[in-house]
């Protein structure tokens, strides 16, 4: 298992690497760090046993590994509201 760390860069919810590969064989998880500002993270679609994830200011949340029947080589958009607005970064899910 590897954390793929994406780490938000701006009050809108912007983030360093979009799209972030997880690969579902090795149980990778993504985690999402906050260096200040309250983040929440939302699937539509989520490949992970959760959808929604809340970042509190300083802290990190991780996503648990993808689910078994995650598609692979899809991206699952999600919303990242911040501070001061929100983005749609995309995990793809690898073997």
């Amino acid at each position: 298992m590897a954390i793929k760390s994406i780490t938000f860069t701006t009050p809108k919810g912007n983030v360093n690497k979009s799209p972030r590969k997880v690969s579902k064989t090795n149980k990778d998880e993504a985690e999402w760090i906050s260096t200040g500002g309250n983040f929440t993270v939302v699937f539509e679609e989520s490949p992970f046993a959760n959808s929604v994830f809340i970042i509190p200011s300083g802290g990190s949340v991780c996503s648990g590994p993808p689910k078994v029947n995650a598609d692979l080589d899809k991206p699952y958009k999600y919303t990242a509201f911040g501070p001061n607005g929100s983005t749609d970064p995309i995990i793809i899910v690898t073997k």
